[in-house]
C-alpha cells in the first residue's frame, strides 16, 4: 500500500514538473509577478510585441547575464540598464530553449502584427535597433525592450519602484501563482494524505488493542 502510494505522488509530481516547462509557466513564475502581455504596465513594463523590437539573440544573452552584458558597454544594454534607475536585473538560470519558450508564449499573446513594427536591425555592433520612419519608435525600443529582460526573481527587486502596483499583484508577489491543474493536484496530495493519516490511526489503535489483551492474558 506505502509503495504504490509513494509511486503516486511521484508521478504526480512528476507530471506537474514535466508541465512547468511550457512558456506560460515559465512566465508565470518568472515574469507575471512584474509584468503583462497586453494588459498595461504593472511593475514592470508591459511586454505586448517585445519580440519586435530587439531580436532573440539579444533577448536571450540579456536575460541570462544583463550585468555581463552592461559591462561589456552594449549600448542597449546600458540604455536598458540606466533607464531602470541602474537596478541590475539578476542572472536568470534559464536554457536557451525555456527563454525561447517565454518568447514564443509572449508572441502568442501578442496578438496580430503591429502596423508600425519597423524592421529589426541586427546590432551586433552594440547599435540600438531602429524603425525606418518612424523616431517615435526608435525612442521608446529600448523602453519597452526593457520589459523583456526586467524579469524578477523575487518581490519586483529588479524594477522601478515607483510604479503603482495593482492590489491583484499582491497575491503575485507571494509566489503563490496556481492554476486550475495545481490545485487538483494539491487536492490529490491531501486526499492521500489524509488516508494515510487515517491508516495510521487504525493501526495505533489495533496495536492499543493487541497490547492490552496480551496484558490482560498475562495477568
Amino acid at each position: 500500500m506505502k509503495s504504490n502510494l509513494i509511486i503516486t505522488l511521484l508521478v504526480l509530481f512528476g507530471i506537474q514538473f514535466a508541465e512547468a516547462q511550457d512558456g506560460q509557466q515559465l512566465f508565470r513564475d518568472n515574469c507575471s509577478a512584474c509584468h503583462s502581455v497586453g494588459e498595461g504596465r504593472l511593475v514592470g513594463p508591459d511586454l505586448k510585441d517585445v519580440h519586435k523590437n530587439v531580436s532573440e539573440k539579444w533577448l536571450i544573452s540579456f536575460i541570462k547575464s544583463s550585468q555581463t552584458m552592461i559591462d561589456k558597454k552594449d549600448a542597449r544594454a546600458v540604455k536598458v540598464f540606466e533607464e531602470y534607475n541602474q537596478i541590475p536585473m539578476p542572472d536568470q538560470n534559464l536554457s536557451d530553449g525555456e527563454i525561447k519558450a517565454v518568447l514564443a508564449y509572449i508572441k502568442s499573446q501578442s496578438g496580430g502584427e503591429s502596423t508600425e513594427a519597423g524592421t529589426i536591425i541586427p546590432a551586433s555592433d552594440g547599435n540600438i535597433p531602429t524603425s525606418p520612419g518612424n523616431p517615435a519608435a526608435n525612442e521608446s525600443a529600448v523602453a519597452t525592450s526593457g520589459g523583456a529582460v526586467q524579469q524578477s526573481s523575487g518581490p519586483a527587486s529588479s524594477h522601478v519602484t515607483s510604479a503603482k502596483i495593482p492590489p491583484s499583484l499582491v497575491i503575485q508577489h507571494t509566489g503563490w501563482n496556481f492554476g486550475t491543474g495545481d490545485f487538483i493536484l494539491i487536492g490529490m496530495l491531501l486526499f492521500f494524505l489524509g488516508i494515510i493519516w487515517y491508516l495510521g490511526r487504525i493501526i495505533v489503535q489495533l496495536s492499543n488493542l493487541l497490547t492490552d489483551k496480551y496484558k490482560s492474558e498475562k495477568s
